[in-house]
């Protein structure tokens, strides 16, 4: 991946705070910068899912005391991944370096944006029979552009009066879905090359600390400017993933 080392670790520094901020956002705020400076889409995605398995872990590790696990949504959840996953990243590398892919991630950028900026609040509980399907869309997106989040944040948090009972779950979720994506990652035709494994190393106490003081900072400062401002990055990085998709059909 032709970026340097060291902006690659400022853009991780940001999305890893936003992370401990939010308790999600990594994965895709990572990609969205990374697009801007022109990585590979596939090999960004790769870098993303190993960084953020290593911050799902430590944020685990750190809150485990407070948190807990619904494994009955997990799985529900698990049933839909298990599906999403493989065929989105079997999409992103067939059509991800193409004008049909850069469209696509655009879309899911700006559309992931607007959706956080809103904050819609849903006051009824999602069935749970369509917990399959939520997993299933958080599986393509995992797939595609590490950036499964968005579906499993709605429904579960949905299930809760408070969605702060919600994270533990949404942790253990992200995590199984980043394992079963390296999984497939690594059966694939471009693996999991030494360059990366390096990099993803050498990036992972940036990653943990970043993702720890967001951690902390969220119980004493506001997040909406913070947040909001990474917004507006993110749907810049979609609008401009969208124009060059759009350039590259004509």
């Amino acid at each position: 991946m032709d970026v340097s080392l060291f902006l690659v670790a400022a853009l991780c520094l940001g999305a890893a705070l936003a992370q401990g901020f939010s308790g999600f956002g990594f994965g895709i705020i990572l990609m969205a910068t990374l697009s801007l400076c022109g990585a590979d889409l596939e090999r960004a995605s790769v870098l993303a899912t190993l960084l953020s398995t290593v911050l799902v872990i430590s944020l685990l590790f750190q809150t485990s005391r407070r948190m807990r696990v619904d494994w009955k949504q997990a799985g529900l959840l698990g049933i839909g991944l298990l599906a999403g996953v493989p065929i989105g990243y079997r999409l992103l590398l067939r059509y991800g370096d193409m004008p049909a892919g850069r469209i696509a991630f655009g879309l899911v950028l700006i559309a992931f944006a607007v959706n956080r900026m809103a904050t819609p609040h849903l006051k009824r509980r999602i069935a749970l029979g369509l917990a399959p399907v939520f997993g299933l869309f958080s599986g393509l997106l995992g797939g595609a552009f590490s950036s499964g989040g968005p579906p499993v944040v709605i429904y579960l948090y949905t299930q809760e009066d408070d969605p702060r009972q919600a994270v533990g779950t949404t942790q253990a979720v992200f995590l199984s879905s980043n394992l079963y994506r390296l999984g497939w990652v690594a059966c694939g035709e471009r693996g999991l090359t030494a360059a990366l494994g390096w990099r993803a190393l050498l990036l992972a106490p940036v990653v943990v600390a970043a993702g720890y003081a967001g951690f902390r900072l969220a119980r004493r400062f506001s997040l909406r400017p913070f947040l909001a401002a990474v917004y507006g990055v993110i749907i810049l990085a979609g609008c401009i993933s969208v124009y060059k998709g759009v350039c590259g059909c004509w």
